[in-house]
């Protein structure tokens, strides 16, 4: 047997031999360090700018009528006291209307001369994910300072890694009253910078409707980096279909600034 046939052969004894590689570990971090601990300080401000925009479409005499709005916030939160486990935050929006049409833009325009109305709003406390007001009573809406919300978006599992799911329940969801079940997945950890996409879907009717479905990105232990959140346009039914188009589209985005 020459050499050029025996080395092959003894590169085949040795993977019988020894097996094939061990498969790495799944990635996996603590929730409590990526969702519920966000990095803050006294005296630090946290900014996020939403948008708004809405489209309905409108039967008249002339055929379909379309109407687009759009309006844009920003939200302004500082610590005023406490730890990442638990900080008392004040809370402030910068609401901005074009002076031509108080609190709405059609899609033509601009938004370089809009006024400022800044409405101060009430501080609470956050600790463990979960919003207070200042005497105790527990928040069950959106609380404004963009921190990953138990109250909303349910408790997550103990360990994170890619596909991990929770579910959820509550009565409100973005202040409206009505049951709604919830179900929060991990789409992406990126355990290098510290993030965690989520993707959440917000179901009423028994489950049949995804009444919302919601995209984030969560990083510095707890902060909202973005968010995209589908409303009013988003089904499930036998086939598999996600995304309908209606004639009302509400579509509100989010990113840190």
């Amino acid at each position: 047997m020459c050499a050029a046939t025996l080395v092959p052969l003894l590169a085949i004894v040795a993977v019988l031999t020894l097996g094939a590689a061990p498969l790495a570990p799944a990635k996996t971090a603590s929730s409590q360090a990526l969702l519920l601990s966000p990095r803050v300080q006294v005296g630090k401000t946290f900014r996020w700018e939403g948008r708004i925009l809405e489209r309905s479409v409108e039967s008249s005499i002339h055929g379909p009528f379309e109407h687009f709005i759009s309006r844009r916030d920003a939200y302004v939160c500082t610590v005023l006291r406490g730890s990442p486990t638990g900080f008392l935050v004040s809370r402030r929006v910068d609401a901005f209307a074009p002076a031509h049409q108080p609190w709405m833009v059609d899609n033509n325009g601009s938004l370089s001369k809009e006024p400022m109305v800044d409405l101060p709003q009430p501080s609470i406390i956050i600790r463990g994910g979960r919003e207070f007001e200042t005497d105790g009573p527990p928040l069950n809406y959106d609380p404004i300072c963009k921190f990953y919300s138990v109250t909303m978006f349910g408790v997550p599992p103990p360990t994170l890694k890619n596909g991990s799911t929770w579910h959820f329940g509550q009565t409100t969801f973005f202040g409206r009253t009505f049951d709604v079940d919830g179900m929060t997945t991990v789409t992406k950890l990126d355990l290098t910078s510290g993030t965690v996409a989520l993707r959440v879907k917000i179901t009423n009717d028994h489950g049949r409707r995804i009444g919302a479905l919601v995209d984030m990105v969560v990083g510095d232990g707890g902060e909202v980096l973005s968010e995209t959140d589908r409303q009013a346009y988003v089904y499930v039914s036998a086939i598999p279909k996600e995304i309908g188009t209606p004639s009302w589209v509400v579509v509100w985005t989010l990113h840190r600034f």
